[in-house]
């Protein structure tokens, strides 16, 4: 997405204020396909894909802010 939309939008559209706070794109890769504990030990991109968008939502907003 940063290479389309840039970062600064990629950051206000998942609400970060800091846009150099973000990930590496090996790090996101890593988190959609793994397992996540706030997910049922579910992948985020699975879930999304079941639309389940909220939970995925509330797993990144932990994720970023360290839990």
């Amino acid at each position: 997405m940063q290479e389309t939309l840039g970062q600064r939008l990629v950051a206000f559209a998942v609400g970060i204020k800091d846009p150099k706070a973000e990930e590496t794109p090996a790090t996101t890769r890593a988190w959609m396909i793994g397992a996540n504990p706030q997910l049922n030990d579910e992948a985020p991109i699975e879930a999304l894909h079941q639309k389940k968008t909220a939970a995925v939502m509330r797993a990144a907003e932990a994720f970023v802010l360290g839990g």
